[in-house]
């Protein structure tokens, strides 16, 4: 049968002062242990007794709680809007709403450990139709969460939270963000939505050419290039032709041009070598 707290507390001080040397005394002096322990001692205490009391009533470490709301959350998707910048988003409450009964239900328990105004400052936004703007007050605030399992054993997270506001709500929505994102980021919680590269891609279509500025510039180079080879002729006679009829396509003129181009050079090259 399973021991009681009290029980497993009871034996853990007796193996621990077993293994310190410590003669444990009489169960009513008030104290199990002869001596008063250091603090190492102490700390070694603490912990014997989580692993003792997890052990022999058979509870749960902090960490496999942790794992539990990870596995019962499936996804939270992104139900709500920002209506200025126009994007969807999870909100704090849809996410307390779905984590929220799966810590209860697994006996997590979770407190912020420590909490930093990293940034504060205050700035008016653009009035409008005549009215004011409001004085805001912009905040981003880091926490340190502490979760907690049945035997006291502990496991430690930090996120950051920014958030604004007219009035005196700046830090409570920061903590709530950081809060959210505690558990977003934590149990790596996905959105539910279709995967983006999956989607399909459309196909750009092609631009057509339809000034002639491109096609002048090409003609220039090639009259200036005072050639009558027969490849930067037959390329000049494609580009004028597929132009004349509008179609020529961007990226055709521009393989056409550096083809053209390329040739031209390897011309001009013996007359180069001459000169130098």
């Amino acid at each position: 049968m399973p021991q009681t707290p009290d029980e497993a507390m009871d034996n853990a001080q007796d193996l621990l002062a077993e293994k310190l040397g410590v003669m444990p005394v009489h169960p009513d002096a008030g104290s199990r242990i002869s001596r008063e322990l250091t603090d190492a001692e102490a700390v070694s205490l603490r912990e014997a007794n989580k692993d003792f009391l997890a052990a022999q009533l058979e509870l749960p470490t902090v960490q496999e709680l942790f794992v539990r709301v990870m596995r019962g959350v499936e996804s939270i998707a992104k139900t709500e809007r920002n209506t200025t910048q126009n994007y969807a988003f999870r909100g704090v409450d849809n996410t307390m709403n779905t984590v929220g009964p799966l810590v209860r239900e697994h006996g997590l328990m979770i407190l912020p450990r420590s909490v930093d105004l990293i940034n504060d400052e205050r700035y008016e936004t653009k009035g409008r139709d005549g009215r004011p703007g409001s004085v805001m007050r912009s905040v981003t605030v880091r926490v340190e969460w502490e979760f907690f399992g049945p035997c006291g054993d502990s496991l430690h997270a930090v996120t950051l939270g920014e958030a604004a506001d007219a009035g005196d709500k700046a830090v409570p929505k920061a903590m709530s963000v950081a809060f959210r994102e505690l558990w977003l980021k934590g149990l790596v919680v996905p959105t539910g939505d279709k995967d983006v590269d999956q989607e399909p891609t459309a196909e750009r279509a092609s631009e057509v050419v339809t000034t002639p500025g491109l096609v002048d510039q090409l003609r220039h180079d090639i009259t200036l290039a005072e050639t009558e080879d027969p490849g930067v002729r037959e390329v000049w006679a494609v580009v004028q032709g597929h132009y004349d009829a509008g179609q020529l396509r961007r990226e055709d003129y521009v393989t056409l041009r550096d083809v053209a181009s390329q040739r031209i050079t390897e011309l001009q090259k013996p007359a180069r070598q001459e000169q130098a």
